[in-house]
């Protein structure tokens, strides 16, 4: 056995039996597995609904993974090269084998109950990409359930490269945002390219304002310079495509690339995961260290505030109402002007229209002008709003640390546990907030004006043709008879109808927009807080439970660790430190 096999086994163990940290212990085997793998993993990761199956299908080039699977029943899919074409259901604890067969690999999707299932894996033949690559089908990020979640977290680090899949049709949701800052980032340790699904969908003259608009938002958030590859996955998988054929391309060519630094990949999950093991050591030496009374008056701290935490969603979703309320007034002001300054505007242009085409001036000139008015605004606007946004929900994250800061300082005054409550809260709140404060800086940023006014305010105003044309059958009369003199004095009237009508649009449009923004950051927000709480409890709860039965407990030796670091320390170096 490899000296680096045999320590990474030794610290398994010890996560596994003194930490009694199973999801731990496991990233720890995977990583040990993964050493001596040769296998490149790419993870398919985006939202529900955004092709991600039909991707790999079209990587497949056949149709084997299940599609329109709802949200709830998602479940992770591996694909891996092979001769034998065969399925491996892996349950928690016991794996079934079966041949290739999409019926029955729906059905072992859609009819099982996914919580026995830990992932699929698809054996089929990949030679047309690569022998070494196992792909990743992952289920829908803002729809899934605990197990899914946790699952497909456990495979982000393990990725050699992260495949985005985004909507080319839509602006990026909030949630998208918080699982690139939130998960991707801090987790990721190999490469993150990203794509945009679903180009034919879209007028072809409008993929590159489109894609641009997706670029400059990536680069606002992640502060580096991003490509989207505009793809069509379902036309992959009947036609050659240019665009697709550039996708898997560039795929392979980074894997490549990735390959080159496998090693030094691998040391950083390492490095990640070491430094995991270190906090939990030091928790768990703390909680030790706690007298039983203290952990039980910290407990009953947690509880009351799980207990009130009904009580307190309703504070903080009356807090939100009060701030999309806030944000739609200001928001509809400003489309007031706009659309006075608008209609301005194009009052001014008909007073100077002195003959010619009538028609195109009204069908071409005048929509051109509302076009490029709106797109000014939009521009200008929808950074503002987004910004108000992001700045909700750091009033969010700090009025909750506020609440569990006062409520834990009641429980905790006297109890010698303020190092321990630091760790637990401080550390976590602060990471998200100054993660919050980077985001609402970024939105700060240009980010171009063809792109707001294509990504957001197309999907907002739609054709404006047809709204501002509405009056296009009274040309007619004008037409015929070339009054255009008694046109331009009876414009005001005719167009009145037309901007009232975009301008409700707008309102309309961009409150259904703040809204579900606002909805999507209570609920992430929320989330966030019940699982720190539960979290924090549980590793109360498990503390006193040793402490109840301390006697069965007592092989545990946290003096292990400084051995094991060293013994991996000394297999880095390639010295013969060992542990025994």
């Amino acid at each position: 056995m490899h000296k680096r096999e045999q320590v990474l086994g030794n610290i398994e163990e010890f996560v596994s039996q003194e930490l009694q940290s199973p999801s731990l212990a496991k990233e720890v085997n995977y990583l040990r597995h993964d050493w001596f793998d040769d296998q490149q993993r790419v993870a398919i990761v985006g939202e529900f609904k955004r092709g991600k199956s039909t991707l790999v299908n079209a990587l497949l080039q056949r149709s084997i993974m299940p599609v329109d699977i709802l949200p709830t029943t998602g479940v992770v899919h591996k694909v891996r090269h092979s001769e034998q074409e065969q399925v491996h259901v892996y349950y928690q604890n016991d794996v079934e084998t079966v041949p290739l067969n999409k019926t029955l690999l729906d059905q072992f999707t859609i009819d099982h109950d996914i919580k026995d299932i830990d992932s699929i894996m698809v054996e089929t033949d990949l030679s047309h990409l690569s022998t070494d690559i196992e792909l990743l089908d992952t289920p829908g990020v803002g729809d899934l359930n605990d197990l899914s979640l946790k699952v497909t977290y456990e495979q982000i680090p393990r990725a050699d490269l992260i495949v985005f899949v985004l909507d080319l049709t839509t602006p990026l949701r909030q949630s998208e945002i918080n699982y690139l800052i939130d998960t991707i980032q801090p987790l990721a340790m190999g490469d993150v390219m990203f794509v945009a699904n679903f180009a034919d969908r879209v007028d072809e003259d409008e993929i590159d304002e489109l894609t641009e608009y997706l670029e400059k938002k990536l680069k606002s958030i992640t502060e580096q310079d991003i490509t989207v590859l505009p793809i069509s996955a379902l036309d992959a998988t009947e036609v050659d495509d240019d665009d697709w054929n550039n996708f898997v391309n560039t795929m392979l060519s980074r894997l490549e690339n990735q390959n080159h630094y496998r090693a030094d990949l691998l040391e950083k999950r390492e490095n990640y995961l070491i430094n995991m093991i270190q906090k939990h050591v030091s928790h768990v030496e703390t909680l030790q260290q706690a007298e039983q009374e203290e952990l039980e008056s910290l407990l009953n701290a947690i509880k009351k505030l799980e207990g009130e935490e009904p009580l307190q969603r309703k504070r903080f979703e009356e807090y939100v109402k009060e701030r999309e309320k806030e944000i739609k007034r200001l928001t509809h002001r400003s489309i007031e002007t706009f659309s006075l300054n608008l209609n301005d505007k194009l009052l001014e242009e008909i007073n100077q229209f002195d003959g010619g085409d009538l028609k195109r001036f009204v069908e071409k000139d005048l929509t051109r002008i509302v076009e490029q008015e709106s797109k000014k605004w939009f521009n200008h606007h929808i950074p503002h709003i987004q910004q108000l946004i992001q700045k909700v929900e750091l009033e969010l994250f700090e009025g909750i640390k506020r609440t569990v800061s006062n409520k834990q300082g009641d429980m905790r005054q006297g109890s010698g546990l303020d190092d321990f409550d630091e760790q637990l809260w401080d550390v976590q709140f602060s990471y998200k907030q100054a993660k919050i404060k980077d985001s609402v800086k970024d939105h700060m940023t240009s980010l171009g004006a063809s792109g707001i006014a294509v990504g957001i305010g197309a999907a907002i105003l739609g054709p404006l043709s047809a709204i501002f044309l509405g009056a296009s059958p009274l040309l007619k009369d004008y037409l015929s008879n070339k009054r255009i003199k008694q046109f331009q004095e009876e414009a005001p009237e005719k167009i009145e109808p037309q901007m009232k009508e975009l301008k409700e649009k707008i309102e309309d449009s961009l409150d259904e927009y703040i809204h579900n923004q606002l909805n999507d950051l209570l609920h992430n927000t929320t989330s966030y807080y019940r699982d720190v709480l539960l979290e924090s409890k549980e590793s109360i709860e498990q503390q006193i439970l040793i402490n109840e039965n301390h006697h069965q407990y007592s092989h545990i030796d946290l003096q292990q660790w400084p051995s094991l670091l060293a013994a991996l320390e000394g297999v880095r170096n390639g010295s013969s430190v060992t542990y025994s």
